[in-house]
């Protein structure tokens, strides 16, 4: 396959395009150390979760879940998604 110039600049324009989103990274300054924001969403939606699931076993409604191994992961995902939307959405 022969590239000509035309693909050349048309996989350049779109690469820059595709990268433009790397801009600005979202960070939090921990003590002098810039965090992404996506490790304190990860990190509060595992604690939400074990939380949730302390409840749901006290409730006794755990082992009506479906597939925990799908249950529990999805969960930290939708509260991941949570945190960061009301939490650190500009």
């Amino acid at each position: 396959m022969h590239l000509t110039m035309k693909h050349l600049r048309a996989a350049t324009a779109l690469l820059a395009v595709a990268l433009a989103g790397c801009s600005r990274a979202p960070m939090v300054d921990v003590f002098g150390s810039f965090l992404p924001t996506w490790i304190f969403c990860i990190a509060g939606a595992i604690l939400l979760t074990l939380v949730v699931r302390f409840v749901l076993v006290r409730a006794g409604l755990d082992r009506e879940l479906g597939p925990r191994i799908i249950v529990y992961p999805s969960m930290v995902t939708l509260l991941a998604c949570a945190i960061w939307l009301f939490g650190f959405h500009d």
